[in-house]
Order: C-alpha cells, then sequence, then structure tokens
C-alpha cells in the first residue's frame, strides 16, 4: 500500500498544473494578509480562490485516474488514489479556511463557506451540470456583498449563525463525500464517464486524446442547444474558401472549441 501511495503521490507532484495552481493559492492567500481589515476581500482571497483552485485541480486530477479502461485493469489503486484525494480535500476544504481564528473571525463559518463553495463546484466539473454551476457563481459573488462576508466570518454573530453553519458544514461535506463514492463507483456506460477537457489536461497519450474527444462528442449529444449551435458554426466551413492569408486566418475563429466564442462570451455573461 505504501508503494501505491507513493505512485499516487508522484503523479500529483509531477502535474505541472498543480504547481501552477498552488503558486496562485500562495499568491491569493500572501495578498489576503495585505487586505485583512476588508471583509470581503479577505473571504474571496484567503477562501474563495484557493478553495476554488484546490477543488478544480482534484476534480480534473481524480476523473484522470478514474476515467479510463486503465483505472479498472490496475488492480489496487483504486484505494490509493482516493486516500490521497480525500487528504487533499480535507486539507484543502477543511483545513486552509480554519487560518480564519488566526485573522479574530469565526473558523466554523468560514469552514462553512468553504464547503459550500466546494461542493457545488465539484459535481459542476464532474457532471457539467449547469445549475450546479450556477450555485457555485452564486456563493462566489455573493462574498462581494458585506452581510454575507458578515454572516460567513463575523465573530459577533458566530453564536447566532452557529446552527446554519453547522448544517451548511454536514450538507457540504455528505455531498462531497457522496462525490468521492461516485467517483470510484464509474464505468464507462454512466453519463459522467468522461474526461476533463480543459486544454487537454493530462492528455500526453494517443488514447488519452482519443477518449477526449469522445467525452466531447457525448457531452455534445447530452445538450441538444450546444449541439445545434456547434453545428450552425461549423456548417459555415462548407462555404468558405481560404484562397489568402486573411482568409487562412479568419478560420482561426473557430478556436479549438465545438461552441463558438461568441456563444461563449454570452454564456460567462
Amino acid at each position: 500500500m505504501t508503494l501505491r501511495l507513493r505512485a499516487v503521490l508522484l503523479n500529483y507532484v509531477t502535474n505541472r498544473q498543480l504547481w501552477w495552481i498552488t503558486g496562485w493559492v500562495t499568491l491569493m492567500m500572501a495578498s489576503a494578509l495585505a487586505t485583512r481589515t476588508n471583509l470581503q476581500l479577505f473571504a474571496l482571497q484567503m477562501i474563495a480562490f484557493p478553495v476554488g483552485g484546490c477543488v478544480f485541480m482534484l476534480s480534473t486530477q481524480a476523473k484522470w485516474q478514474f476515467c479510463t479502461p486503465r483505472a479498472r485493469l490496475t488492480p489496487g489503486y483504486a484505494t490509493a488514489h482516493l486516500t490521497v484525494a480525500v487528504a487533499l480535500a480535507a486539507a484543502a476544504v477543511g483545513i486552509l479556511p480554519l487560518s480564519a481564528a488566526f485573522f479574530n473571525l469565526n473558523p466554523l463559518g468560514a469552514a462553512a463557506c468553504a464547503v459550500a463553495l466546494a461542493a457545488p463546484f465539484l459535481w459542476a466539473c464532474h457532471s457539467g451540470n449547469q445549475l450546479f454551476n450556477l450555485l457555485a457563481l452564486a456563493q462566489f459573488f455573493n462574498l462581494y456583498s458585506d452581510p454575507v462576508a458578515q454572516f460567513w466570518f463575523q465573530r459577533a454573530s458566530a453564536s447566532k449563525n452557529l446552527p446554519l453553519h453547522v448544517l451548511v458544514l454536514v450538507a457540504g461535506w455528505a455531498a462531497i463525500a457522496a462525490w468521492f463514492w461516485r467517483l470510484s463507483q464509474l464505468r464507462e456506460e454512466m453519463r459522467d464517464y468522461e474526461l476533463p477537457l480543459q486544454g487537454q489536461i493530462g492528455a500526453s497519450t494517443r488514447l488519452e486524446r482519443m477518449l477526449s474527444a469522445r467525452a466531447a462528442a457525448a457531452r455534445l449529444l447530452k445538450n441538444p442547444s450546444t449541439r445545434v449551435i456547434s453545428d450552425l458554426w461549423h456548417d459555415r466551413l462548407a462555404n468558405l474558401h481560404a484562397t489568402s492569408i486573411r482568409g487562412r486566418q479568419r478560420l482561426l475563429r473557430y478556436g479549438f472549441s465545438a461552441l463558438p466564442p461568441f456563444a461563449m462570451g454570452v454564456w460567462m455573461g
């Protein structure tokens, strides 16, 4: 078991994306030290951004470990992968928010806030369900509101908000535990058996790129509105005749994703 844990840890350590996110989280936390008098900025830089970055890294890394045929062909590694993932989730979502106590803020409220952010974002990354995305975004942008920030972090009202904080904490960790269980039960015929496609993360072999293409096609088939927009956008290619440099440059607007940039811009807006 020890050798398997070391192999899984090596898989994380050699992931360049992990180092980028670690550096970004460290920068956000260092910025929070300079803005501790501003509760909203502190909540964003000390809780929201670090937790969001860690959850994104954890969900994509775990998908690459469990959503390939090799995950079922290599015996004995599921426990090691889950152990490391659970430890990272506990550190990022459970232990990191407790640092609020050093700034005379409510640590229980900070922990509940982190879980309220992490749980829907984790399921959004896993399933691609936009409802989970909206829940995570609503929680994130609400932190810009002073009353919401005070609800989570102010010590003066900690005892009054204690029942709600405990309820959010229990429900959030139950949702995260359900994600770990779902991850361990994934099979190829399930709808959420798909690889993360952001920038071909981790796709270093032909097999992984082939699986990514299959996952992209499956996601389009599940979403009629996305499929229609994508078909209309790419059908225009049949009528384009790129006989000049300017014409060939116009093809760059089709990018590397199934959806056109304006559709992505509308969604982000």
